[in-house]
C-alpha cells in the first residue's frame, strides 16, 4: 500500500511545472501576448478608420423626402395566411413588411424604403434607384 502511495506523490511532483523556475518563462510569454493583442487591435482600428465616410448628412437627406421615397414602386398583395396586406420594393432586396389595411401597408411600406436606404447609408452600400 505505501509502494502505491510513493508512486502517486512521484507521479504528481513530476507532473506540476516548477513556479520559480518557470516564472521569467511565463512573463516574458505574457509580455509576448500583449504585444500581439496590441498589433491586432491597432490593425483592425486602422481598418475600420481607413473605410470610405458615408456621406455628409446633406446627402443623407436627398433620401428623406417623401417625393423620392414614393419613386419606389410597391407590391402589395392580400394573403389570405398571414392575414395582412404583404409589401414588397422589388427595387430593393429584401425590402418587406406588411400591414393589416392596406393604408397600414402603405406606410409601413415607406418606413420600409426609408431603414432600407439609411441602412444602405450606414454600411457604405450602394442604393438602387427607383424604376420610375
Amino acid at each position: 500500500m505505501n509502494n502505491v502511495l510513493i508512486r502517486e506523490n512521484d507521479l504528481i511532483k513530476n507532473s506540476t511545472l516548477d513556479y520559480h523556475a518557470s516564472t521569467s518563462q511565463t512573463v516574458s510569454l505574457g509580455s509576448l501576448g500583449w504585444v500581439i493583442l496590441i498589433i491586432i487591435i491597432f490593425y483592425i482600428l486602422a481598418q475600420y478608420l481607413s473605410k470610405e465616410k458615408p456621406k455628409d448628412e446633406e446627402d443623407h437627406q436627398e433620401f428623406h423626402h417623401e417625393k423620392d421615397i414614393e419613386k419606389y414602386s410597391m407590391d402589395i398583395q392580400w394573403s389570405e395566411e398571414d392575414n395582412a396586406y404583404i409589401v414588397t420594393v422589388p427595387e430593393l432586396p429584401g425590402c418587406i413588411t406588411h400591414g393589416r389595411t392596406y393604408e397600414e401597408a402603405v406606410r409601413q411600406g415607406k418606413d420600409a424604403i426609408e431603414s432600407w436606404i439609411d441602412a444602405s447609408l450606414a454600411w457604405g452600400d450602394p442604393i438602387p434607384p427607383p424604376r420610375v
